[in-house]
């Protein structure tokens, strides 16, 4: 994840779209929650570019909802970078 300059949210009937700032203005969609009748319980869908779309996702508990932080901290946390294959050199 780069690091952003700023993250915001847009809300839109029963959704929360989560969208992270890069410093030179660049917008990133982040996630969507999605409101459950529960201030403190929300579904959690993370963006994939390669669709543009939002594919609905586990919290780290297992659960498909959670509270709002939870879901946050789950897309902004750093990935684990993947070990290389034997015999691949990585390209730069």
């Amino acid at each position: 994840m780069p690091d952003l300059a700023l993250v915001s949210v847009k809300h839109r009937a029963g959704f929360a779209y989560v969208i992270g700032h890069l410093p030179d203005g660049e917008e990133l969609p982040l996630c969507r929650l999605r409101y459950s009748g529960s201030a403190s319980i929300w579904g959690f869908a993370i963006y994939g570019a390669s669709h543009d779309d939002y594919e609905e996702s586990c919290l780290p508990t297992g659960n498909l909802s959670g509270p709002p932080e939870q879901a946050l901290d789950t897309r902004l946390r750093p990935l684990p970078r993947r070990p290389h294959r034997l015999g691949h050199t990585p390209m730069n």
